[in-house]
């Protein structure tokens, strides 16, 4: 709680600020404020926040504390006296404070400012040109840090000395780069340059300032792609509104049809590719600069290949004054994408970017080491939320609003990895790796981890780990490790992520938990489950009728197989035979390999069963869109939702019934949703001639109904939505609509992804509870 500065005379005050204040030119604003007041006193940054300490007459004190609040609303500020001093020199920034456990937030790197961009683009100014143009308010952060607090001597901006011009404007406190820890120019800054493919192998044949600007230009607007450094890596480049060149980038980064984001100069130029509200608008200009998922214009003019058979494209602003050049060069939408072939680490080393020339024509590039890789974040708006789909550049490392008393890491799953940890002062999530099928991948995420845990000074006690036992953060990094460790449930972690997002840590609730594969304590693949939890435990009162995975991984990526099964065990034998042939044509198959599936429903070796709602939609999607094969996960339900007709009111309904089971001390009823029902109604509407696009509304529909449903019996506890099926825009705004009665509370996904990126935020809720209860971890 807030302390009120005592009056007198004059004083001198301590004054401590927690939260995110570091590389945000905090210690400047607050120098110039200090000054204003006629303050004396001293700033610095230490490894718990900013230590202020001021002297002065009371009256300027207190005036100056309020400034501090209306400033920083979201910082926790405290203020003790202290013993009166002397500042001979006025009000000074002095070195940082570097002893101690880290117990700040780490500042997330941010995009280049309007003022900033301005400079690199007006001829005549001295940083005209230079792509690295940044301020006391933009600029890398997280991807440049050594170690905390972030200082210039602890980046990789330490080798490069600013030359008499920038250290003027870093001592002058009119200057907007007072104090900015990344200050530099054309003249003492880090190099840029490009060079074609051929060149980068051999590090010859170079081109700088503005020719480098020309080079990359018009090799983009000849359909080639270029790979450019940016921020956190390099990201591949190319003309977004030409078929061939976009055509070319998904063959060469072995990417046939997921989404690729694009990039524009401004939210005017964005408006003409897609419809952005108000909210879409600040989140596009944020600092965070994330890819905002918007929906699509049918006459944007971009290429066939960017978004294909979806109704929503992902759209992002300049990162650096390098791609705002590029862009007022070509004058036209660039697709950006990640540097790496598909399934890899993101590639961010001058040495690495040798990797990317089988797929890259050209580099545009520089020499400021990336000292912590990160990918761009992804961010989408329901309900009228922000929802994160991938917490990376910007907005990761996420603080966690919880208390953990002892140093722990939790290690997330086995897709879309992160980790979390704390180090018994400050939790944290720590940013987006990717999916770890490769050894590259597995690496990648082992050095993150590690950096991590430096970087905040965490010497874990105890491991936080799925307990699926094949992923490779639990067979592989938990077990290997001596330490003691904590199995966690993987749908209990997304509700306690839920819960965190919410602050209902102290709180029961009932949360639907929605996703693809999560291994359930009966040993089926969980993933259309109610649950009612605490933070410690938790006990399944809902999920749906448990259906046959044939061929197992197989069946993720080849929605069909799960389509025929539900199909068969739902139509009659006389029905089956219809919809046979028409599934043939559908997926322009023969029938007999329809046919060949079905023996192998109740072979144990070949079957697995699962109540995945994730896998639902996709046989869903592949039967009304006809979708057989995911060419990326969740193609199949993408694809539903983007043909969805919200004007349909219209629903089909998930059975429910109910039956005692024993999963706790007592026998107590569980429901299971009974999909049959809604795969009879669907087959029927599709042989009556009904639209897909109403087809698809009266699915979605019929899962909202079916939550909503379930939660008339839990009216005393919050709800909570959350799992990877909830990053679907039309079932949350259908849910939150179907809840709006709800006596209590309906928590929405936030700022914690919802999918498995989160996951790692919720084993951290759940093993810290634990242990606060006493309970002893596995050894």
């Amino acid at each position: 709680m807030n302390k009120t500065v005592v009056e007198c005379a004059r004083q001198c005050t301590a004054i401590h600020l927690d939260g995110d204040v570091q590389g945000a030119g905090v210690r400047p604003k607050i120098a110039n404020l200090a000054t204003h007041y006629g303050l004396s006193g001293t700033v610095r940054n230490s490894r718990s926040g900013v230590e202020i300490v001021v002297a002065g007459d009371s009256l300027a004190t207190n005036e100056f504390f309020g400034a501090l609040q209306i400033h920083y609303p979201n910082a926790f500020l405290s203020s003790t006296p202290a013993p009166d001093s002397v500042f001979p020199s006025g009000f000074q920034i002095i070195d940082s404070k570097t002893d101690g456990i880290c117990q700040f937030v780490v500042p997330t790197d941010r995009v280049v400012c309007q003022a900033c961009l301005k400079e690199c683009l007006t001829q005549g100014d001295r940083r005209y040109g230079y792509g690295l143009n940044s301020c006391a308010y933009c600029g890398p952060r997280y991807s440049i840090i050594h170690s905390m607090p972030y200082d210039r001597t602890r980046t990789s901006l330490s080798s490069f000395a600013m030359c008499a011009a920038c250290l003027s404007e870093y001592h002058d406190p009119s200057q907007r780069r007072f104090h900015a820890q990344t200050n530099c120019c054309p003249q003492c800054g880090p190099s840029i340059w490009f060079e074609d493919s051929d060149c980068a192998k051999s590090n010859g044949g170079r081109c700088v300032g503005l020719d480098a600007i020309e080079a990359a230009a018009g090799m983009l607007m000849s359909g080639r792609i270029v790979a450019l450094k940016g921020l956190g890596g390099y990201q591949l480049l190319c003309d977004a509104t030409s078929d061939s060149a976009t055509a070319r980038l998904r063959k060469r980064k072995r990417r046939p049809a997921k989404p690729i984001a694009v990039m524009v100069l401004s939210a005017d130029h964005a408006r003409h590719l897609a419809n952005i509200d108000s909210l879409e608008q600040t989140a596009l200009e944020s600092p965070a600069g994330p890819i905002v998922i918007l929906r699509a214009k049918s006459d944007h003019g971009l290429s066939m290949h960017i978004h294909p058979e979806l109704n929503q494209v992902g759209v992002m602003l300049p990162t650096t004054a390098m791609h705002a050049q590029l862009l007022a060069a070509v004058a036209r939408p660039l697709a950006v994408t990640s540097g790496n072939v598909e399934g890899e680490p993101l590639e961010y080393q001058l040495q690495g970017a040798k990797r990317l020339a089988a797929l890259a024509d050209g580099f545009f590039q520089h020499d400021r080491p990336i000292v912590r890789p990160i990918d761009d974040s992804v961010v989408c708006y329901m309900a009228g939320r922000q929802v994160t789909l991938r917490a990376a550049r910007g907005l990761a490392p996420i603080s966690l609003n919880m208390e953990v008393s002892v140093p722990l890491v939790s290690l997330g799953g086995h897709q879309k990895s992160a980790i979390a940890l704390s180090n018994g002062h400050r939790a944290v999530l720590g940013p987006h790796v990717g999916d770890l099928n490769s050894v590259l991948s597995r690496e990648r995420f082992s050095q993150q981890m590690s950096a991590l845990q430096t970087l905040l000074g965490c010497d874990p006690e105890i491991f936080a780990h799925d307990q699926h036992p094949d992923y490779f953060t639990s067979s592989s990094i938990a077990c290997d490790s001596s330490k003691p460790k904590q199995s966690v449930q993987h749908h209990h972690a997304h509700l306690a992520g839920g819960m965190l997002e919410h602050s209902w840590l102290d709180r029961k609730v009932l949360g639907f938990t929605f996703d693809g594969t999560g291994m359930g304590n009966d040993g089926i693949v969980w993933g259309g489950e109610a649950l009612v939890a605490r933070t410690d435990s938790f006990e399944r009162v809902a999920h749906l009728r448990p259906f046959p995975l044939v061929g197992g991984e197989a069946a993720i990526a080849q929605p069909w197989r799960v389509a025929v099964v539900m199909l068969r065990e739902a139509l009659d034998t006389n029905v089956w035979a219809k919809c046979n042939p028409m599934l043939c044509q559908l997926w322009q198959t023969e029938g007999r390999v329809l046919e060949a599936l079905l023996p192998l429903v109740n072979n144990a070796s070949c079957a697995r069963l699962s109540t995945s709602m994730g896998r639902l939609f996709d046989a869903v999607g592949a039967i009304v869109c006809g979708c057989s094969h995911n060419r990326y996960e969740g193609e199949a339900a993408m694809r539903l939702e983007s043909v969805c007709d919200r004007t349909v009111g219209e629903s089909y309904h998930l059975n429910c019934s109910e039956r005692f089971c024993v999963e706790g001390p007592n026998e107590r009823p569980l429901i299971h949703w009974d999909w049959r029902p809604v795969m009879r109604a669907l087959f029927d509407d599709i042989c009556n001639g009904v639209a897909k696009a109403a087809i698809s509304m009266k699915f979605h529909r019929c899962i909202a109904n079916a939550i909503a449903d379930v939660a008339q019996s839990y009216a005393h506890l919050p709800i909570v939505l959350t799992g990877g099926v909830f990053q679907n825009r039309v079932l949350v705004e259908l849910a939150e609509r179907r809840l709006a009665s709800h006596p209590c509370p309906v928590g929405l996904p936030g700022k914690i992804p919802p999918n498995d990126g989160g996951l790692a935020a919720g084993q951290l809720v759940v093993a810290a509870s634990r242990i606060a209860l006493g309970q002893s971890p596995c050894v």
